[in-house]
């Protein structure tokens, strides 16, 4: 016995009215170019039911196939995504593994390098040279750190983001 298909009308992304060919044992529809597209869904249908009748096929035979076919790509759909999700999850997980602590801590000092320039620049009380002076210690080391310890490029990319921040906070308050 051959392939057994069963044909449906269906609007394709233009708009359009097309016929589209369900092949069982396969996922999804498959718009059967030879036919062209239609002015109305229904002269579509009607050319998809002339076809089908040729083939021998009853109305719920071709329900039957159409189904299963659609059915089968909305499966094969959701188990792309199940696994899209995982390969992010485990992306994820790599990208944590890879951030050591040394990189938290670098993050941390920098940003409270930022902090120190804005309070030694906006509360009068404040030895404000001593703040600055922290912040450019702060700097200094972070970008000494980047060639001492080894980070992940998504961790460098971090550490470097912060550090023209803390340097264009420098020169704004400096």
């Amino acid at each position: 016995m051959g392939v057994q298909s069963a044909f449906t009308a269906i609007f394709a992304g233009c708009g359009d009215a097309v016929v589209a060919r369900a092949v069982v044992g396969l996922p999804g529809l498959t718009v059967d170019e030879r036919f062209g597209s239609f002015p109305t869904w229904t002269q579509a249908n009607e050319r998809a039911r002339q076809l089908n009748e040729g083939l021998g096929l009853t109305q719920s035979q071709v329900r039957a196939i159409v189904i299963e076919v659609r059915l089968k790509a909305e499966a094969l759909i959701l188990e792309c995504e199940s696994l899209l999700e995982t390969a992010s999850q485990l992306q994820k997980r790599e990208r944590r593994r890879h951030y050591k602590p040394e990189h938290d801590a670098l993050l941390a000092q920098l940003e409270l390098g930022v902090t120190f320039c804005q309070v030694a620049c906006t509360c009068h009380n404040v030895q404000k040279e001593r703040l600055l002076k922290q912040a450019r210690n702060t700097l200094s080391y972070a970008m000494s750190a980047l060639g001492k310890f080894e980070f992940s490029i998504d961790g460098v990319n971090q550490i470097e983001t912060r550090i023209e921040r803390l340097q264009s906070t420098l020169d704004e308050f400096s």
